[in-house]
């Protein structure tokens, strides 16, 4: 049977923790019955690890920045910007006339991006006022906000943190579109330790976070953070990245027991 990645390595690697595995119908979910008799789920890239609602709180951009900011973690300046209110007359964002005063203040260019992180996110960037004026009335029109966010740049990298630990560290994106690809990278403790900070503050037990690192060792700032990342593209960079994936998954399955 032919399953999708994660699902086909986990299905793979339970077995030898004496864990049993039933495949869904539509071969999009796993059930792993324990020998303790504790049952754990899969589904698709989500492993039964956190809670819903703080997997659902992470895609909205706002609301990480400041939950990594108030943590002490460097984050690149952001806000979001919109109508003043929504139909119900829930205030959701500042209004859009301060918006380019922000993008000033932070310095030009700027991305405008759709308010949530998902997968139909639009990230533009801009370098003048008009461009942003026009990118976030498409943004609001659709959204019915736009997130400034400074531009910053540097080397993407990152870690896979599972229980305040980054398991895995590498640079590059976890997008197999990525022309530099992915590749195993040693992180300083301080930087590991940001890592798993990074969840914590989110309320996270597993997740991707998203660092750029410039050449400067002291200026890295958390781009992302991801509760259900593509582990895809660390297991399509081979070698070593693959022995990581397995030791990684071999540590979910574990940590995913109940009880």
């Amino acid at each position: 049977m032919i399953l999708p990645f994660p699902l086909s390595l986990v299905a793979a690697v339970a077995p030898r923790r004496g864990i049993s595995v039933a495949v869904d119908e539509f071969r999009y979910a796993l059930q792993l019955r324990y020998p303790s008799g504790a049952v754990g789920h899969v589904r698709g890239r989500v492993f039964d690890l956190d809670l819903s609602s703080a997997c659902a709180n992470v895609v909205w951009r706002q609301f990480r920045t400041h939950r990594l900011a108030a943590a002490g973690l460097p984050v690149p300046a952001g806000d979001l910007f919109g109508s003043p209110a929504l139909p119900d007359g829930t205030v959701i964002a500042r209004n859009l006339a301060e918006m380019c005063q922000f993008a000033a203040a932070v310095g030009f260019p700027v991305y405008a991006k759709t308010p949530a992180a998902i997968e139909a996110a639009a990230s533009i960037l801009v370098d003048r006022p008009e461009a942003l004026e026009q990118a976030a009335a498409g943004l609001v029109e659709a959204w019915g906000g736009v997130y400034v966010q400074e531009c910053r740049t540097g080397r993407p990298g990152g870690a896979i943190v599972l229980d305040g630990e980054a398991v895995v560290t590498y640079v590059g994106r976890l997008e197999p579109t990525d022309a530099d690809g992915v590749a195993i990278a040693k992180f300083p403790a301080s930087l590991r330790s940001a890592a798993g900070a990074a969840l914590a503050a989110l309320d996270l037990r597993f997740g991707a976070v998203g660092f750029l690192l410039p050449p400067g060792a002291d200026d890295w700032v958390v781009l992302s953070v991801d509760p259900a990342p593509d582990l895809g593209a660390l297991w399509a960079a081979g070698g070593e990245l693959q022995d990581a994936v397995v030791d990684l998954i071999d540590r979910i399955v574990v940590a995913m027991e109940p009880g």
